[in-house]
């Protein structure tokens, strides 16, 4: 949300920021953060079942979901047939328990006070659906705004789904024009959109590539993804020790890779994204949105494709540039970086082809207009 909360607190909106444990915080964490002051209020989801009755409603209602579904996968052949069977099976998954236990627990919250807006990421989590139906239900006064934040996969079909008016939200914030133009062609005139523009946009941006003989790499939050993508960063590592790697894990699952052992040439990231991305010249991503942070920052970007690593979730799909560059093994790498590292003679060259890069990714999201905000909140 960059300083969009910050801002509202200027202008007299009372905010309570509510945060879903994606990561195990211990009582001691909470408290530290608390601590800090902050000019909202702050709460922290649960991360415990509910008492055993609600429970047992809950994990019921999967349960007979699941069977609903295991029987309509009967009447179809094929890949309509193994759709339903994974639905049915992946119903009763923790995450989506946990998610409903979340959802539930916001009912609460907005059962309890007298809050006027909800505001959600919108990037096509179930739980987002979740949070509009119980806050409607809940309060139906309640206005359920989802924010795009950040930006659109090409084959991110939730996101552009109507699912009924109970379970999307009233009012969609868009982070630039043409994620705004896309989203407004793909639903009805039901929900409104309007353009609010992203606190990311041109921050601190870069002229140049950055003069450096580092490699950043940047795993999503999937914990595969990172997994394959660690040991070929280690991999590497060992086979150039010339070449210094950084990896920088999404918060979700870094302390999953609390054991990997570090090498001369070989380290976790324990700074910031934007020490990590100014300190590097190329930055290694599949399918994290941090990659356009690196680019902004002065990263050459490159999309690694490997066995069990091709992802159809580039988050550059909406770029063409001679700048970005996919391999598919390490001697490609190699070849990459030894064809791109400094150079007197071809530094000019590539910063042209940077310039337009940055140019490209700097379109997509426009600049803040919290006054749209501001006026909805008004209303």
């Amino acid at each position: 949300y960059g300083n969009i909360l910050e801002v509202l607190v200027k202008n007299k909106k009372k905010i309570l920021m509510v945060f879903i444990p994606h990561i195990k915080l211990t009582k001691l964490d909470k408290q530290r953060f608390k601590k800090i002051k902050k000019p909202y209020d702050i709460y922290f989801l649960s991360t415990d079942y509910p008492d055993i009755i609600v429970n047992s409603k809950t994990i019921n209602l999967f349960l007979n979901e699941r069977k609903r579904l295991l029987v309509k996968s009967k009447l179809f052949n094929g890949f309509l047939k193994n759709l339903y069977i994974y639905s049915a099976e992946t119903i009763i998954s923790e995450d989506n328990q946990r998610s409903w236990n979340y959802a539930n627990e916001l009912y609460k919250i907005i059962k309890n006070c007298s809050t006027k807006n909800l505001i959600t990421t919108y990037e096509g989590h179930s739980w987002e659906r979740l949070f509009y139906y119980f806050t409607k239900k809940a309060n139906s006064n309640v206005r359920c705004i989802g924010y795009q934040h950040t930006l659109l996969f090409e084959y991110n079909y939730s996101i552009l789904r109507e699912i009924s008016s109970l379970f999307d939200p009233d009012l969609i914030l868009a982070s630039g024009e043409k994620t705004l133009k896309l989203i407004s062609n793909k639903l009805s005139k039901r929900i409104r959109i309007e353009l609010l523009g992203s606190p990311k946009h041109k921050i601190n941006q870069k002229n140049s590539i950055n003069i450096s003989n580092n490699i950043l790499f940047l795993p999503s939050g999937e914990f595969k993804e990172a997994f394959i993508m660690t040991n070929f960063a280690i991999n590497y590592a060992k086979l150039n020790p010339k070449i210094n790697i950084v990896i920088r894990y999404h918060p979700i699952i870094e302390n999953k890779f609390n054991q990997i052992k570090e090498y001369k040439n070989f380290r976790k990231s324990n700074k910031t994204i934007l020490s990590d991305c100014k300190n590097s010249r190329w930055a290694v991503y599949s399918s994290s949105t941090a990659i356009f942070e690196a680019i902004q920052l002065g990263c050459m970007p490159i999309n690694l494709s490997i066995e069990n690593l091709i992802s159809i979730n580039d988050p550059l799909w909406q770029i063409s540039s001679d700048l970005i560059t996919k391999i598919n093994n390490k001697e490609e790498l190699s070849l990459l970086i030894n064809k791109t590292k400094y150079n007197r003679k071809s530094e000019m060259s590539l910063n042209k082809k940077y310039s337009i890069l940055n140019d490209q990714v700097n379109n997509l999201r426009s600049s803040l207009n919290i006054k749209i905000l501001e006026k909805d909140f008004e209303k």
